[in-house]
């Protein structure tokens, strides 16, 4: 078994084809979800670098206690259990956007990557891929982890993607018609020249002016032409491993969490929102061509799956193996999926139905509930928890007993 796992960081749904997005050009991973399994509803549970390579790692949630402390992080070790039976494991990662140091511990090889005066992040990715596929080709047991930190600012991004989307559109010419409307004329001549939209390649982080169109419109656009730009490097490593002989890899591509891009005034990290958790899962290679799985979906489901890819045996943990899933069987399943996190504003835990979205912050002044209803509300513009009394307060107890809050204030 031959397995390769392409981590997106700061990539949610939101922007992929697969996922409904129709303006960013994404063509190879539109063909990987066509011929792949795609999860539908794949959520972090603790959203942030070193929380989400935990739930990788362990398969065990990590939810932040009412006072902002995590419990231990104990647990079974995938590497080394992929290790011990055998499968050669390598780590590649962007070393301008450093892991948590707990993560590169523990493979066979690691090997950290980063940009040159002549060398992209993405192109000094690829050069390490195609050597460690080329170090891996008589080993029939490996597991390959590409960590790409490509989509965090500051993007880099060059000049050929950054045109198609920021470029003026041509006017067209038309010879046969060269009579312009009298009337289309006179606006077009009173019309003052818009100045051009420039690219945002550092926005930085924190609040910004939401009605600031224009500083909105080029951070959501310049974080397009990366994906477009990271979606090319795929489609790249892709042609890679197809030239390469022998058993074709399974992939598995995802994430470790979204980012804000000023949807709601801030850019970077977020309250528990969509685009913060809402995370990408394509797996390939599996079986399943074009099967899309509407199950809800963890990031502490990988490290079992990663186990059966394999055929290791696993503990019970919090996450269960999704091959089931990507076949097509009918299991029991979760019916609600948890995150967490600890943010300036407080501790924030969110609970996802498949109806509902709860959020339950824990702030200095009190606990505060938001209620989003799911799918209709996919960028959570309407909190309805007033309108809605009787499911917040069970989701709010079902929560509670989850992360093992104190009951319910009267």
């Amino acid at each position: 078994m031959k397995l390769l796992v392409i981590v997106a960081r700061g990539l949610s749904v939101l922007p992929l084809g697969p996922y409904g997005n129709r303006w960013i050009d994404t063509p190879t991973l539109d063909a990987l979800a066509a011929s792949g399994v795609v999860f539908d509803w794949h959520f972090a549970d603790h959203p942030d670098p070193a929380g989400a390579r935990r739930a990788w790692r362990t398969g065990r949630y990590r939810l932040p206690r009412a006072d902002g402390t995590l419990p231990a992080g104990d647990g079974p070790d995938l590497p080394a259990a992929l290790r011990q039976a055998g499968v050669v494991t390598r780590l590649i990662h962007d070393t301008t956007h450093p892991l948590p140091a707990e993560f590169p511990g523990g493979w066979d090889r690691t090997e950290g990557i980063a940009a040159s005066a002549n060398t992209s992040l993405l192109e000094a990715a690829l050069n390490a891929a195609e050597s460690a596929l080329n170090d891996l080709r008589d080993t029939p047991n490996w597991l390959l982890w590409l960590d790409l930190a490509s989509l965090l600012p500051p993007w880099r991004v060059p000049a050929d993607f950054l045109d198609p989307y920021f470029a003026p559109p041509q006017p067209e010419e038309d010879e046969e018609d060269e009579d312009e409307d009298e009337e289309e004329e006179e606006r077009l001549e009173d019309e003052e020249e818009e100045e051009p939209l420039e690219p945002l390649l550092d926005p930085g982080s924190g609040a910004i002016d939401r009605e600031d169109d224009e500083l909105y419109l080029r951070i959501q656009t310049t974080f397009a032409a990366a994906v477009s730009y990271l979606d090319v490097a795929l489609g790249e490593l892709l042609q890679i491993l197809r030239d390469q002989p022998g058993e074709e890899p399974v992939l598995l591509v995802t994430s470790d969490r979204g980012q804000a891009l000023g949807e709601r005034s801030v850019v970077g990290t977020g309250a528990l929102h969509e685009e913060i958790v809402h995370l990408p899962l394509i797996l390939y290679g599996v079986g399943g061509e074009g099967r899309r799985v509407a199950a809800l979906t963890q990031a502490v489901d990988l490290a079992p799956t990663m186990a059966e890819l394999f055929g290791v045996p696993w503990p019970a943990t919090d996450g269960r193996s999704l091959l089931p899933l990507a076949r097509g069987e009918s299991v029991p399943w979760r019916e609600e999926a948890l995150c967490g996190q600890v943010t300036e504003r407080g501790v924030e835990w969110g609970l996802r139905t498949a109806e509902w979205f709860f959020r339950l912050t824990m702030m200095p002044e009190g606990p505060k509930a938001a209620l989003f209803v799911k799918p209709d509300d996919r960028l959570e513009v309407n909190d309805v928890v007033q309108q809605h009394l009787e499911p917040a307060e069970e989701l709010e107890r079902r929560l509670r007993e989850r992360v093992g809050l104190r009951e319910m204030p009267p």
